[in-house]
């Protein structure tokens, strides 16, 4: 399987097995063929992990610095009813960040396990309330 991203702890279950069962056995046991399992080894030896430094991270670098993202969490949880436009208005002119998307606001919060937002108990009473009212008004009117 060429190319494949075999995950770190079948990595280090190879390590585990390689000094008691044969590289053929582990192989039917994992599905990596012979020559990954032998990487593996010698990648451990040369390193003492089973990832060369640097490899592991893939991908574009988020736009947001890790400073970025606490700085969002923070206004959030002083101000949760916040809108995206506002905390991207918020981001530039206070941390430098120039030309934030709202999508890449919207995916950060999304990557930091901040989702959309439920309405809260005074709000949903406030629309009942403005319900009733503009019920009452109409009633009132004919």
């Amino acid at each position: 399987m060429c190319g494949k991203k075999w995950s770190d702890d079948l990595r280090w279950a190879v390590i585990r097995m390689h000094k008691d069962v044969p590289r053929g056995t582990i192989s039917r046991y994992t599905g990596m063929s012979r020559r990954t399992i032998q990487h593996v080894i010698s990648t451990f030896k040369m390193v003492g992990c089973v990832n060369l430094p640097g490899t592991t991270k893939q991908g574009r670098p988020h736009i947001l610095s890790q400073g970025n993202v606490n700085y969002l969490k923070a206004t959030l949880d002083r101000t949760p009813d916040t809108y995206l436009d506002e905390l991207r208005d918020d981001i530039e002119d206070n941390c430098g960040a120039p030309n934030v998307s709202l999508s890449t606001i919207w995916r950060t919060l999304q990557r930091s396990g901040i989702t959309r937002k439920k309405a809260c108990l005074h709000t949903v009473e406030g629309i009942k309330l403005t319900s009733r009212i503009l019920d009452d008004m109409s009633s009132h009117s004919t």
